[in-house]
């Protein structure tokens, strides 16, 4: 999910994006700064509290700033796929599949809809049987839910914003219902055979069975049935028509509390408020059906606009927020936060936090298509200075598509280490090398074309527009310190702050005006096998920055084909490839202190690395 993760996020969005990698900064000087394969991994040890898991009480959890969740729709279109309205969507609308199990990017069958599926016919045939989740409007989650999804998804695939062309829903030759439309059964005809792990993680993983009670193309009238005829998603017209009422529904906020739509539930939660602001609040939901039900009697998930205002929440004597984070800028007060009652660890994300690079410009994009100048933007980049002068030295440093944090057996040997190291010199040399004149606090000018590259004027400048998320202080200043060290070589950075909603709702592949946004990031979810087919494949509706490699997309169809046996050679070529080719600038994964109140327990003191929150499973304690 696409978006920016602010420094303290309980978190990675669209299938995204989430939290922070500062897009620049030093904090060194100008020679290769020394780095560590994983800076972050000293985190305090914590055990759960003593006693018994009881029922009630009330948790309230910090939003960090410009992450507010805005649309309920699990459909979610481009500008409002982000990790956070997933986190809430998840909470109400259980996937089919359910990824975080003990923290790992693995699934959960014990919180998933669907069984393990079976693969049969050399692989071209997926069979899935359902658990026993039920609507709470009675109806039992089957497999025409599945299909109902799955007809919108195709009738709307280019306003998917995990969409691939030539893979899912594209991939799918049919879907059936062996045992009829009211079984608990679903079988996908394929068009080829595909690797197992990859179809299972990054393509079974995007469905969410949708309530037929949805299947209308207007409000009122009578609430479909499974088992009525002619609905109107079984044609691509009616999809559409589905389809649009749907998402102009979504756009409602003050109507998801009350429509008939949106509290016909599958999940663990209701909804007790969504405010504009971003606060939810949410209580249990008595007609849900599966184990996991919650223990607490309430959840509030509230907004703050800074770092400062959830700091000072969390610290004050009233104890009104249980779960948050400590900013960066705080971190030295650990040991005082602890003392008043809190657990702290570290936290990162299963995701890969970059600066996207918008190829399309018409201005930028002749430049970002050379490869040196990447490689001088890369190399500007002191992920060991932003870590020592910003992140307190609890960023995990990251130089491909996979990261080192949390713990994985993805990365290769040769993305664990940095292919470009920070200096200011060495990029001013590529510079220099390519036909450029320096203008060291200036703007550096092309005086060689031939040498500057295809595209690129006798007189162009070396000068760009960059959109950073502002409110977490660490990326703000390390993106104030990146401009400096770019300036020393030449390039010229002029920064615009503005929230991560009004960044992130810009930098779409289908808007050629923006060059250069900092502060972004992809959570590997509802896409958790780490390959790159919707970030960096050639028309990917994701591919924000609209990258293009043939390389690239050969490397990348591999990883989603090989067998089994060939998965983690196609998966290291892939990453070794992408760490040197910059289709994006790679940033650090800052990491985020955690504070979770002591004597509450579950998997709050365990956060899914995938970002999903489960306050279903946490729990305070009686001794």
């Amino acid at each position: 999910m696409a978006a920016a993760v602010g420094a303290g996020a309980l978190m990675l969005a669209a299938c995204g994006s989430g939290g922070s990698g500062g897009g620049g900064g030093g904090g060194g000087n100008n020679s290769s700064s020394p780095t560590t394969n994983n800076p972050g991994n000293t985190t305090p040890q914590v055990t759960q509290p003593a006693g018994k898991p009881k029922h009630g009480g009330t948790v309230t959890v910090a939003q960090s700033p410009g992450t507010s969740p805005n649309y309920i729709f699990p459909m979610s279109p481009s500008q409002n796929y982000s990790v956070y309205n997933t986190d809430i969507q998840t909470l109400l609308y259980r996937p089919l599949y359910y990824f975080g199990e003990n923290n790992n990017p693995a699934i959960d069958y014990n919180k998933s809809i669907g069984q393990k599926p079976v693969f049969s016919d050399g692989g071209k045939v997926v069979t899935v049987t359902l658990n026993h989740f039920k609507w709470s409007d009675g109806e039992n989650v089957d497999a025409r839910d599945v299909v109902f999804w799955e007809n919108l998804i195709k009738a709307e695939k280019s306003n998917w914003a995990a969409y691939v062309p030539g893979y899912y829903p594209d991939n799918i030759v049919k879907t059936s219902m062996p045992k009829g439309p009211a079984g608990n059964v679903v079988q996908f005809t394929l068009n080829r055979s595909y690797n197992p792990t990859w179809f299972t993680y990054n393509e079974l993983s995007q469905i969410t069975p949708m309530p037929i009670a949805w299947d209308k193309t207007k409000a009122g009238g009578a609430t479909p049935k499974v088992t009525s005829a002619n609905l109107p998603d079984t044609t691509t017209a009616g999809a559409k028509a589905v389809y649009t009422y749907l998402t102009t529904a979504a756009k409602s906020i003050s109507s998801y509390t009350t429509s008939p739509l949106w509290t016909v539930i599958d999940g663990p939660w209701k909804l007790k408020e969504w405010s504009s602001q971003g606060l939810v609040e949410m209580v249990p939901n008595a007609k849900y059906t599966w184990t996991d039900k919650p223990y607490l009697s309430e959840f509030i998930y509230k907004p703050y606009t800074t770092d400062t205002a959830e700091y000072n929440d969390l610290r004050s004597s009233a104890k009104t927020l249980q779960v948050g984070y400590i900013p960066t800028q705080d971190i030295d007060q650990r040991s005082k936060v602890e003392s008043e009652g809190y657990n702290t660890f570290n936290f990162y994300a299963w995701g890969v936090f970059y600066t996207g690079l918008n190829f399309k410009n018409p201005t930028a994009g002749p430049l970002f298509k050379q490869l040196y100048i990447r490689q001088a933007l890369e190399t500007l980049e002191d992920q060991a200075g932003w870590d020592r002068a910003y992140w307190n030295n609890i960023a995990s440093p990251q130089y491909g598509p996979i990261p080192l944090l949390p713990k994985n057996k993805f990365i290769s040997k040769f993305t664990e280490t940095n292919p470009y190291p920070y200096s200011i010199s060495a990029a001013t040399k590529l510079l220099q090398d390519h036909g450029w004149t320096i203008h060291a606090k200036g703007a550096d000018v092309c005086n060689d074309p031939a040498k500057c590259g295809a595209g690129i004027t006798k007189g162009e400048k070396l000068s760009f527009n960059a959109l950073v998320s502002n409110g977490v202080t660490a990326e703000t200043d390390t993106w104030q310190d990146y401009k400096s060290d770019a300036s020393q070589a030449g390039i010229q950075l002029n920064v615009k702050l503005e929230s991560f909603d009004a960044v992130y709702s810009q930098t779409t592949s289908t808007n050629p005006k923006w060059q250069i946004a900092g502060g972004n990031g992809w959570t590997f979810a509802p896409d958790f096998y780490p390959t790159g087919e919707e970030l960096w494949l050639t028309g990917s509706v994701a591919n924000e920055g609209n990258y293009s490699n043939p390389t690239a997309d050969k490397l990348i169809r591999a990883t989603l084909t090989d067998p089994p046996a060939k998965e983690g050679a196609a998966l290291t070529a892939y990453q070794n490839y992408l760490a040197k080719d910059l289709p994006v600038l790679w940033n650090p994964n800052a990491g985020t202190p955690q504070v979770v109140a002591k004597g509450l327990g579950g998997t709050a003191l365990k956060p899914n690395a995938l970002e999903y929150l489960d306050p279903e499973n946490w729990y305070y304690v009686t001794k």
